[in-house]
């Protein structure tokens, strides 16, 4: 079926913050293994982050501590929530909504078919960019490591399925962590479809 990470068919994946019922009941057609919770901490007393292949997590969410990412560094993330900070393209490193840029444009990057289609299904929810923050990356400035800052910013950027068409910066990005086979999908404003992207997202 679906293969996150490592050589598991089946992925046990974390279900964390407030989803609507019937979310719930799609998502447990697709992924045989469904761990509900209300935040990452109380995941990881269920379930570690070496058994977890996905997290998904709800747009209402937010971080109740900050070593809630600690347990999002082991594992692929699917993310809708505009209140959070997420694992970086690499190590010591994380991505953060920044800045509202003043633009109310958008830019569409060249995309793969199945990714541009979905997309184009989302459009119509969108009238323009106003009030968009853009998705920072933010790198440990005492870290001396061998990935350079502009090569985890390429990645980033690269992985943006809108962005801000003056900087170049990602509105939503999709993307595979350097030197991981894990990745990383925060898809932060409401017009997204949850159930669409998951699937596309999964089986990519």
């Amino acid at each position: 079926m679906f293969t996150l990470k490592g050589s598991r068919p089946h992925p046990s994946v974390g279900v964390i913050g407030n989803f609507d019922v019937e979310i719930i009941r799609e998502l447990s057609t697709i992924f045989p293994t469904i761990w509900e919770s209300d935040c990452i901490n109380n995941l990881a007393k269920s379930v570690s982050s070496a058994e977890t292949d996905l997290v998904i997590i709800s747009p209402d969410y937010s971080f109740q501590e900050s070593q809630e990412i600690d347990y999002l560094l082991n594992t692929y993330v699917i993310c809708f929530s505009g209140n959070i900070f997420l694992p970086g393209p690499a190590d010591n490193s994380w991505i953060v909504l920044g800045q509202k840029p003043p633009t109310e444009h958008y830019a569409i990057p060249k995309l793969t078919l199945n990714l541009y289609s979905l997309l184009e299904n989302d459009l119509p929810s969108i009238e323009n960019a106003k009030d968009w923050p853009v998705i920072e990356l933010k790198v440990h400035t005492w870290y001396q490591g061998c990935i350079p800052e502009h090569q985890q910013l390429k990645v980033l950027n690269d992985g943006a399925l809108i962005f801000d068409p003056h900087t170049k910066s990602p509105f939503a990005t999709i993307y595979t962590r350097l030197n991981s086979r894990l990745g990383l999908a925060w898809l932060p404003n409401r017009f997204f479809n949850m159930i669409p992207w998951i699937v596309l997202i999964c089986s990519y």
